[in-house]
């Protein structure tokens, strides 16, 4: 700032005095281009808009230029009131002049492309502005699609080029069945310092027919952009139930017959009470775990078929003989399960015989000692028996072990062990 605008400035009540105009008109219009002209005056047919920008822009730059000023004025504990007194007290000269602190700062738009560049400005006081050549919002066709509850859904991006000190309007219409009447409207802010957004918009619960999107980017009253989706169609969703008027549970808000409508019966005769006519009835079998039920059967007639049983394939794990009491008693230890049908249960057949050893155990001359016994056997349970047979005398026999079933296990109908040449001695 130069040594004549300091001192214009420190004479500023003087030069309102003669001159009839207010202290801070002078200020500001010194300040403005360092010279009384009148340059911080706005002129009359100027736009309500215009006046206020350019009002605000000089208040800006009046008040960034004097807070270094006013900051050295406090700093060296000059006095501020009503008028400001820029000679420090006890000196007749403005400390600055001394010391030049302040002379090769000025203050403004520093921006070249900005509409109000300064080329005399050394410190930027982001006041610049843009025109809107300078500035571009652009709109992205992403997809328009029914979502799986129904909705329409519109989705979009946009891009930011240039400066913005507000927030861009995003306008939505949507047009039914090409009627040039907007169906409906909204508009969204996207904020302005954000370069890109990715949007997403939906609507609910809209009538049927073929729907029409656009979206428009304007800014301060301009239309930058616009973007028209591809039309969408929407059926009206699908309520099943009786539409019958006359049924007894007719459904008004259905909008597809689904067959369920029932209607009160005429009366008819119904031996069975089943509910169904004798003369609607259809006999056949009505299980339906058999071979040959009929589903369109209302009365069973017992003629129903079911497969055979899965027979019992048993399996013998363990068998052992052991002799106790003074080795007069021979007794056997066995375990046979079910294995395929663990949840079933089957009975069996246990002989336990002795056979003197060499004979030759024909049924003429008849096992030495012999014994049976029936069990259930059950799964793969851990289920072991023992048989015993006692009061033998010694000797040397053969001895045999027989499980038998009955038709619901396996044709092959027993299992056999053997152990021969036992030598049984009593004490």
């Amino acid at each position: 700032m130069s040594d004549d605008i300091i001192e214009a400035l420190e004479n500023a009540d003087e030069i309102a005095e003669l001159t009839g105009r207010d202290k801070s008109d002078v200020i500001a219009d010194l300040l403005d281009d360092g010279k009384l002209n009148n340059s911080n005056a706005i002129k009359e047919n100027t736009s309500a808009i215009d006046k206020a920008t350019q009002t605000a822009e000089k208040v800006h730059k009046l008040l960034v230029t004097l807070i270094p000023i006013l900051l050295l004025v406090a700093t060296s504990g000059l006095e501020l009131g009503g008028i400001i007194n820029f000679t420090p007290a006890g000196k007749e000269e403005p400390f600055w002049q001394e010391e030049e602190i302040h002379d090769n700062i000025y203050w403004g738009c520093t921006d070249s492309n900005a509409e109000n560049y300064d080329d005399q400005a050394t410190n930027d006081d982001a006041t610049c502005h843009y025109s809107n050549d300078e500035r571009s919002i652009d709109i992205t066709n992403i997809d328009s699609s029914l979502t799986p509850d129904g909705d329409l859904k519109l989705e979009f991006a946009i891009h930011l080029e240039g400066s913005f000190d507000f927030d861009p309007e995003l306008i939505l219409r949507l047009w039914l069945n090409d009627e040039e009447q907007v169906e409906m409207e909204r508009t969204i802010l996207h904020s302005y310092d954000e370069e890109t957004g990715y949007i997403e918009q939906y609507w609910s619960d809209l009538e049927s027919g073929e729907w029409l999107g656009k979206v428009f980017a304007e800014w301060n009253g301009e239309l930058f952009d616009e973007e028209t989706f591809e039309p969408v169609i929407i059926e009206g969703k699908i309520i099943e139930g009786c539409t019958d008027s006359n049924a007894d549970n007719y459904n008004e808000e259905a909008t597809e017959d689904d067959g369920s409508c029932e209607y009160e019966p005429e009366p008819c005769d119904d031996s069975d009470e089943d509910g169904i006519c004798d003369e609607d009835e259809i006999e056949g079998c009505t299980d339906d775990t058999a071979t040959n039920y009929q589903s369109e059967a209302t009365d069973d007639n017992g003629s129903c078929e079911y497969p055979p049983p899965e027979k019992c394939e048993p399996i013998l794990y363990s068998a052992y003989p052991f002799y106790q009491n003074n080795n007069t008693t021979v007794s056997v230890t066995f375990d046979i399960d079910c294995t395929n049908l663990v949840d079933e249960r089957f009975n069996v057949t246990v002989q336990w015989l002795a056979w003197h050893n060499g004979s030759n155990h024909s049924n003429s001359e008849g096992p030495a000692n012999w014994t049976t016994a029936d069990y259930t056997i059950q799964g793969e349970e851990w289920d072991e028996h023992t048989l015993s047979l006692s009061n033998f005398t010694n000797g040397s026999y053969d001895l045999y072990l027989y499980i038998m079933w009955d038709d619901n296990m396996t044709s092959d109908n027993y299992i056999e062990r053997k152990w021969f040449n036992i030598e049984i001695e009593s004490w």
